[in-house]
């Protein structure tokens, strides 16, 4: 049987889904298993950094180190690096804290000298990635230095709507830091600078939603939940681009919400969404998120609200997992799995199974193994 491109990336999403929840079960030589199986890869690349992050915050700090350094030099090896100082850090361990703070400085600070040769947006972005490594290693004079000199940098962006941009991630890295004076004062010229780019044409105009849309995603982070909600709201325009944009950012806002408990203003602010994919998904986790905090009425009625039957169908469906009824919900995978008839869909239900491989970690394995013995089969 041929295997076309698009079932290749069907079998790596289902397999990073799988080695994702054997992380999560802690089944660490399992997971790296399934993981480095995974054809794809910057799905590949992903997994691996997100199980090294898990083994340092499990304090396997050997098991960490090492799947760490087997990933290629770059951002997701800077992370997963970064990760490990801070739980070393937590747990104590200075010395070995602050030689892997510094490794994670060292290999983005070659990096920023590979981007040099960037234009000047990336250039400003690398550096702000390294100021951010910088602080985390504790280097703060030196991090506020490489911080004044992306500031330079990005005024130099001579696309108004990219300029913003770029100073709204910086933003983002100073409030990450502590640093709520500078964050702010550089948020506010980032919403001067993109209001002021020009809008004659689809692309500028896309341009500057983005734009606007990274500002918010800052101020979102910042728990500064009024301001984004103001610049959010007065991002308004009668194009369809903004429209879905600003769709997206009272999503996000919404979700930010629901994980800061605050379920009053996070209904309200989904329940402003147009009826769509935003609203039904923000709806689905304010739901989860009411009943994981036991909350049950209150679940039960943003439940019985969904506007849309397929998005109801489908979050019913992955109810017993979220409430514990764990035997409804093996009789409903099985019942499912025998519906289906193509590999397809038996792959669009691996959410519902993946639930379940925490209380029983051998699942996972077994649908490792399942995988081997289909390929095998189709294959002749």
């Amino acid at each position: 049987m041929i295997h076309t491109p698009y079932k290749e990336a069907s079998k790596a999403e289902a397999l990073t889904e799988l080695g994702k929840a054997l992380i999560q079960a802690h089944q660490w030589q399992e997971a790296e298993q399934v993981i480095r199986s995974i054809s794809n890869e910057a799905s590949n690349v992903q997994a691996l950094a997100e199980l090294g992050r898990a083994l340092s915050q499990a304090q396997q700090w050997q098991e960490a180190e090492r799947v760490i350094r087997s990933l290629p030099n770059g951002e997701n090896k800077a992370e997963a690096l970064t990760t490990l100082g801070k739980a070393l850090a937590q747990a104590q361990h200075e010395q070995e804290a602050k030689r892997i703070r510094q490794q994670a400085a060292s290999i983005r600070r070659e990096a920023n000298r590979i981007s040099r040769l960037l234009p000047d947006k990336m250039r400003a972005e690398a550096m702000t990635e390294l100021g951010t490594a910088l602080a985390q290693a504790q280097q703060w004079r030196e991090a506020k230095r490489i911080w004044r000199e992306a500031e330079r940098v990005i005024r130099s962006i001579y696309n108004l709507a990219s300029r913003g941009e770029a100073m709204a991630e910086l933003g983002t890295a100073l409030a990450q830091a502590q640093q709520w004076r500078e964050a702010k004062r550089i948020w506010q010229e980032a919403e001067q600078v993109i209001r002021s780019s020009f809008s004659n044409s689809y692309e500028n105009e896309k341009a500057k939603a983005e734009a606007l849309a990274e500002l918010e995603r800052a101020l979102i982070q910042a728990q500064l939940w009024q301001e984004a909600e103001r610049v959010i709201n007065s991002s308004f325009s009668y194009t369809f681009y903004y429209e879905k944009a600003k769709a997206e950012a009272l999503a996000e806002l919404g979700r930010a919400l629901i994980q800061a408990q605050q379920w009053q203003e996070a209904e309200r602010v989904i329940r402003s969404l147009p009826n769509g994919e935003n609203k039904a998904e923000a709806l689905t986790e304010l739901w989860k998120a009411l009943a994981r905090t036991q909350l049950w009425q209150e679940a039960e009625r943003v439940i019985n609200t969904l506007f849309n039957e397929q998005s109801k169908a489908e979050t019913l469906a992955n109810a017993p997992t979220k409430f514990g009824e764990h035997g409804h919900a093996v009789s409903l995978i099985q019942r499912e799995w025998l519906r289906v008839t193509s590999r397809d869909e038996a792959l669009a239900l691996f959410p519902l199974v993946c639930g379940l491989i925490p209380l029983n970690p051998d699942i996972g394995v077994e649908l490792f193994n399942a995988f081997t013995w289909v390929d095998s089969f189709l294959r002749g």
